[in-house]
């Protein structure tokens, strides 16, 4: 796993005490993911697509909603309407949210962003704030650290289109699965469209959770930082 510290985001101004805190409770939603992941590939063990997909979906939400609450943590100028807004949706508890979202940390991580990112952060002589700054897409650096780290890290570019679609869909998918409606038509090829959602989702879903886990492992206070240094001096060379 990329280990360079140069794309860490390190948290700062606030005690160990106070950190580690806060870091348990946002970690539940990560834990949470983990957790319908696994129930899903259980459901799928037995035939049980309908409820499968719909796991995987929840996953997911979890995963941006743990993401986009660690950014929060990390620069309060990030995401905090997308957190507490009085009168619009929260991630918090709106699915068409989360799903927007997703899509947009997605979108953050392929060429034609990475290239337009350099472009612009060379333009403003490396000032990263300020390219940041130009940017609707809050999750352009962290789309460029996986650019960077290559193919393994990011939905392949011929596939970004139906993850987006898939995502677009997501609320109906997962409503049609967990929910049964004696009335709709077509159940057989219903229960077929859910089975080949799955693999769809399933695809997806275990490189956005490496990805949400790499951020969870850089996840670290000053003096973890520098813990870790001590520890690994081979790696600091």
């Amino acid at each position: 796993m990329p280990c360079d510290f140069d794309f860490i985001f390190v948290l700062k101004k606030i005690t160990m005490k106070k950190t580690q805190a806060s870091r348990a409770d946002y970690n539940k939603s990560f834990d949470k993911a983990v957790k319908h992941f696994k129930a899903a590939q259980l459901c799928a063990g037995s035939g049980q697509y309908d409820l499968a997909t719909p796991h995987l979906i929840l996953g997911l939400e979890e995963l941006i909603k743990y993401q986009v609450i660690l950014l929060y943590i990390l620069n309060n100028c990030l995401f905090e309407k997308e957190l507490f807004s009085e009168r619009g949706p929260s991630i918090l508890n709106d699915h068409a949210l989360k799903h927007k979202l997703s899509r947009e940390f997605q979108e953050a991580t392929s060429a034609h962003f990475a290239i337009q990112y350099l472009e612009t952060l060379f333009l403003y002589n490396g000032d990263s704030e300020l390219t940041n700054s130009k940017f609707q897409n809050k999750f352009v650096p962290w789309g460029l650290t996986f650019h960077l780290f290559g193919e393994d890290w990011i939905i392949p570019e011929n596939r970004i289109q139906e993850f987006f679609d898939l995502m677009n869909s997501a609320n109906n998918t997962k409503n049609d699965g967990f929910y049964t409606n004696p009335f709709k038509p077509n159940q057989a090829n219903l229960e077929k469209k859910q089975k080949d959602n799955y693999y769809r989702y399933s695809f997806f879903a275990w490189i956005l959770l490496k990805q949400a886990k790499y951020m969870k492992d850089v996840d670290m206070t000053s003096e973890e930082v520098n813990e870790w240094r001590k520890n690994n001096p081979t790696l600091n060379k």
